[in-house]
């Protein structure tokens, strides 16, 4: 989501060298994208998901914390700029690697550390406040696409449809995948919508991580007609390829669906009630976001509830969603 902001940075100062601090999760992505020039990684024990004692990820903290930190200090940035709305490692990394001139949100904490706090507003999408970090820059300009398609990529992402033989104007691409199981719908409920739309006279391919493929067989399995598995088939960029050829995207609240709307694909997004779609729904009209509304979401509990209910999404209502957004 902050790739359109990013990019408007690098594109007004391209002589600047503009580099990332994120998490393990995100070097793929950001190693591909050339208007990056390097990446820091700094996992945070907050985002630890592993079952190790608490003791040995904060000791493990520590050790990055101080690592960074130097890294920060060596390279001797004139301007850092947070991201991240809520609590964020960043504000006060920026500060003890000496970032000269650090701006961002301090809305999570540490504002005090910043020497220009942006205000956030919740009752906004993400994207429109990553935007007001561009006031501090005169003369930005958001224009083109910030995931560039490679054509050695897009003619495999090609040459895999033609082996398959799917025809592309009748592709829907389905990611059924999220990183938050909480945030899945019912293999049953997928597998009833991919016989409707094929019944219509689709294709449906499913696609995601390699992870991803025990549940995408599952799905497939309990459907009537053939639908097709292109799941791990190699980079995030090789999905990216895929995805910018299909007619059609369908998906959870997931990364796939915020690259579906930076590509310009239409589709729709299934949205549990642990975060607001408001807020943080794919940002494109071509995307449309669908949610059971009940009166306890968006409870904002990244760890969901036993029933999840607001997932209890009818297939139905799904479909009719996605005439909307064909019309």
């Amino acid at each position: 989501m902050s790739l359109p902001t990013i990019k408007a940075i690098k594109d007004r100062y391209p002589k600047a060298k503009l580099d990332i601090l994120a998490g393990p999760w995100a070097v793929e992505l950001i190693k591909g994208l050339p208007y990056i020039d390097d990446v820091i990684v700094y996992k945070s024990f907050r985002m630890d998901k592993s079952r190790r004692p608490f003791m040995f990820k904060m000791i493990e903290d520590i050790r990055q914390i101080i690592g960074t930190v130097r890294e920060l200090r060596i390279r001797k940035y004139d301007i850092g700029i947070d991201f991240r709305p809520h609590w964020s490692p960043g504000i006060p990394l920026m500060w003890l690697g000496k970032v000269k001139y650090r701006a961002g949100f301090g809305s999570g904490g540490g504002g005090f550390l910043l020497n220009r706090e942006i205000e956030f507003e919740p009752g906004i999408h993400i994207q429109e406040n990553f935007r007001k970090i561009l006031k501090s820059f005169p003369g930005i300009d958001m224009s083109g696409n910030p995931l560039p398609i490679g054509k050695e990529d897009l003619a495999d992402a090609q040459s895999m449809l033609k082996s398959a033989g799917i025809d592309r104007a009748k592709m829907i691409l389905i990611n059924p995948g999220a990183g938050n199981p909480v945030k899945l719908w019912q293999d049953q409920r997928w597998a009833e919508l991919a016989d409707k739309l094929i019944e219509e006279g689709y294709q449906v391919a499913f696609a995601g991580a390699g992870s991803d493929k025990g549940m995408i067989a599952n799905i497939i399995g309990k459907m009537k007609h053939q639908a097709y598995d292109l799941s791990g088939q190699g980079s995030i960029f090789k999905f990216f390829s895929l995805l910018s050829l299909a007619a059609l995207y369908l998906g959870v609240d997931s990364m796939g669906g915020h690259a579906a709307a930076l590509l310009g694909i239409k589709g729709v997004v299934l949205f549990s009630g642990i975060s607001d779609p408001a807020n943080w729904r794919p940002y494109s009209e071509n995307i449309g976001t669908l949610s059971q509304k009940i009166d306890c979401s968006p409870c904002y509990c990244e760890s969901g509830c036993r029933k999840m209910a607001c997932m209890d999404i009818a297939v139905e209502s799904v479909y009719r969603k996605l005439r909307e957004i064909l019309k």
